[in-house]
């Protein structure tokens, strides 16, 4: 898809990831990367991190 480049390959290799742990946990990627980028936003802070609210979704 976006392997041109090694940012590329990088990020492909983390949406691959994410889809096939979402398989293995009995949820349906699509609904999952779904619930992911409406809730991900919500819990960003000023300065746009999400890391001390990761664990609540």
């Amino acid at each position: 898809m976006f392997h041109d480049s090694v940012k590329g390959a990088q990020a492909s290799a983390v949406i691959y990831s994410l889809s096939e742990t979402a398989k293995l946990n009995n949820l349906r990627p699509y609904y999952y990367f779904k619930h992911l980028l409406t809730e991900l936003p919500k819990l960003r802070d000023e300065k746009g991190n999400v890391e001390k609210h990761a664990a609540k979704i």
